[in-house]
């Protein structure tokens, strides 16, 4: 495509996008200056630079302002997440071939969740370009997870609109799916309530229930304090800034706990297998071994038998030399007889 095509294609969608927001007063002065120096940072240059303005601001900063909600950047936010979500499902298909549709689901919804998101967003710090009531950035809310995760999700939007989706999935390729292995890897970013859930339907149980127990601290500190519950029964309790991540620790408590029990009642049961056989080796080994009679031969039955043969050779040797002794001596006693004949005949003549 031409460069002039493109600036056509453009200038189309950066109208798409103002048809999509509705009119807006572009930034002013130095709000201009701050907004170029974040474009660097993400190397996007924005042709309309108030896409970028509404993308990062926050539904408190339109209320004192006099401006409508729609002036926020939520419905910004609405359609970058399903950009959002056609790019990292696209990434995710063609370079894990060999992973199913369950584990593809996992992974994007890990890659796709707010913890995540809101760590990005930390990274290339957006935190210190979102619009916000004094009284909202007064209670952190440059450094909260949801408005974090929102404003990344407004920007991937704003780059769709001014730019197209090659311009949003290169941005979402960047500065989330490059770290794609150390997230995966990260067990701070492990989503315990799914893993719950799997471990309850291997089990075939009802599905958890969280309950929120209490809500402590100001408005813009709360702690919630959550119970997982399966069956009636608290599997669980989990605390956290949100309800979504009580929620998560409870969920991990449980599998915890559950995890606890089996490893407890395995080593239980290879202890009573290991004593049951300790203790049949020992009475075996009590058991006397049989000793042979000192009265009588342990010669085999082969021995014997070699025995008596050996006998029967024998005696028959001593048989055959008896019978050769008793034919000598009566050979000697013919040839002396003969030898008396003759000399007797002699002494006649």
């Amino acid at each position: 495509m031409s460069n002039n095509g493109s600036s056509t294609l453009q200038r189309g969608v950066s109208i798409l996008g103002k048809l999509f927001g509705g009119l807006r007063k572009g930034p002013s002065g130095e709000r201009v200056r701050h907004l170029r120096k974040l474009q660097k940072r993400i190397g996007v240059r924005f042709t309309d630079l108030s896409l970028l303005e509404q993308a990062l601001t926050h539904r408190s900063y339109s209320h004192v302002t006099a401006q409508t909600r729609n002036d926020s950047n939520e419905r910004m936010e609405f359609l970058g997440d399903s950009v959002l979500g056609l790019s990292v499902s696209q990434y995710l298909y063609l370079e894990y071939a060999d992973r199913s549709e369950g584990a593809l689901s996992k992974m994007k919804s890990l890659l796709v969740s707010r913890k995540v998101l809101s760590a990005v967003s930390r990274n290339i710090g957006l935190g210190e370009y979102v619009l916000l009531s004094g009284e909202e950035s007064d209670m952190g809310g440059r450094d909260r997870t949801s408005i974090l995760a929102d404003s990344f999700e407004g920007v991937v939007g704003a780059i769709y609109l001014d730019q197209g989706y090659r311009s949003a999935n290169r941005f979402i390729r960047q500065f989330l799916l490059a770290d794609i292995n150390d997230i995966l890897k990260d067990e701070e970013h492990t989503n315990y309530k799914s893993l719950l859930q799997e471990y309850v339907q291997s089990k075939r149980l009802s599905h958890p229930v969280y309950r929120v127990r209490k809500e402590e601290g100001p408005e813009h500190e709360k702690e919630f304090k959550v119970d997982v519950v399966v069956r009636g029964e608290s599997w669980g309790t989990g605390r956290g800034k949100s309800k979504k991540d009580a929620e998560q620790n409870a969920a991990r408590a449980a599998l915890e706990k559950r995890q606890g029990k089996l490893a407890a009642r395995n080593a239980v049961n290879g202890k009573t297998r290991s004593e049951g056989r300790g203790k049949r080796t020992a009475e075996v080994a009590e058991v006397p071994k049989p000793k042979p009679a000192a009265d009588k031969p342990t010669r085999s039955r082969r021995a014997r038998g070699e025995h008596g043969i050996a006998a029967s050779r024998k005696r028959i040797a001593e048989e055959r030399k008896e019978d050769a002794k008793d034919t000598s001596e009566v050979a000697r006693e013919g040839r002396r007889r003969e030898r008396a004949a003759g000399e007797a005949r002699a002494e006649e003549g």
